[in-house]
């Protein structure tokens, strides 16, 4: 989490000059829902190329650790509708070594084209610690009386924690995957002395190409759907 935070808090910084204008952040919780993806193993030492078709994984983002969120945001004073953004995202995923597969391709150089348990090969493959997104996000809002309807484009790197086993051979670290792409829209409703509450709804979409696994490489595409609720402050 310190990293994670100090990664955050720097990037935040470079990308708002320090000028009189309005700031806001704001942190959230939420639930984050990710689609099917095909899941292809590389491993040349092993003689493995392997492509399972339409994996399903699990979210857990309300076991701990958390599902959350942290941002940053800079309105100029010119343009007070619009404005830069730095946003930490915290999400997760995990396989079910349980589900019943499709896979293709070669393995121990033979050919295999068949349905199986992805535990008999994939004992695990998740990110949970996690599927992390760094966005930088170009922001603008509308106000209503007391209400404020907000969109975000945004950009940036997925840095997640891959935790594979593979053949019983685990290996797990942080990577870098650039790039991901966000698309969200939301409300932000006057609460109390500019407290606001904040309700919003995400896409993320991110192309993971080289995840480190034991003897090689895999990959998948992450489509994710987030609903998140929090808080925000202006100042």
């Amino acid at each position: 989490m310190r990293k994670e935070f100090l990664l955050f808090s720097v990037t935040f910084f470079i990308i708002c000059p320090n000028l009189k204008a309005e700031w806001e952040v704001g942190i959230f919780l939420g639930k984050a829902s990710t689609s099917k993806s095909d899941l292809k193993i590389v491993q040349p030492s092993r003689k493995n190329d392997l492509l399972f078709q339409d994996i399903e994984f699990k979210d857990k983002s309300f076991s701990t650790p958390l599902y959350y969120g942290i941002r940053g945001a800079y309105f100029f004073n010119s343009y007070p509708n619009f404005g830069l953004e730095a946003e930490f995202i915290h999400a997760k995923i995990h396989s079910n070594a349980s589900q019943m597969v499709f896979v293709s391709g070669i393995r121990k150089d033979e050919p295999i084209d068949s349905a199986i348990r992805l535990g008999d090969i994939v004992q695990g493959f998740s990110m949970t610690h996690g599927f992390n997104f760094l966005f930088l996000n170009l922001v603008g809002r509308y106000r209503f009386d007391k209400v404020k309807v907000c969109g975000r484009l945004g950009l940036g790197p997925l840095i997640p924690h891959t935790e594979s086993v593979i053949d019983n051979i685990k290996r797990e670290q942080y990577e870098i995957h650039f790039p991901a792409y966000q698309l969200a829209l939301g409300s932000e409703i006057d609460f109390w002395k500019g407290v606001c509450l904040l309700l919003e709804y995400k896409y993320t979409y991110v192309e993971v190409k080289d995840a480190k696994i034991a003897y090689g490489h895999a990959e998948m595409k992450g489509r994710t759907r987030h609903l998140v609720f929090g808080l925000t402050t202006r100042f």
